[in-house]
């Protein structure tokens, strides 16, 4: 935000990626933090950022159903 993104920009963080454990954290840059630090990832995160994950970011906070931030998807 800093370096002029805006703070309502998309971000989605990935926890455990790949794994049977991993986590999807759908948030803006002003909240990914927070948002990662609620989820206490115990592996590695990728972040991506960008007006590219906006759908992306509105369809898992449909899947997700309690927290809209926060969904775990089995990987196969």
């Amino acid at each position: 935000m800093a370096h002029g993104l805006p703070a309502d920009t998309p971000a989605i963080a990935v926890v455990c990626t790949t794994r049977p454990e991993q986590q999807v954290v759908c948030a803006t840059i002003a909240d990914i933090a927070a948002r990662l630090a609620c989820v206490a990832p115990a592996g590695p995160v990728l972040i991506m950022i960008g007006q590219a994950l906006a759908q992306c970011a509105e369809r898992g906070a449909q899947q997700v159903g309690e927290n809209p931030a926060v969904t775990q998807r089995q990987v196969s």
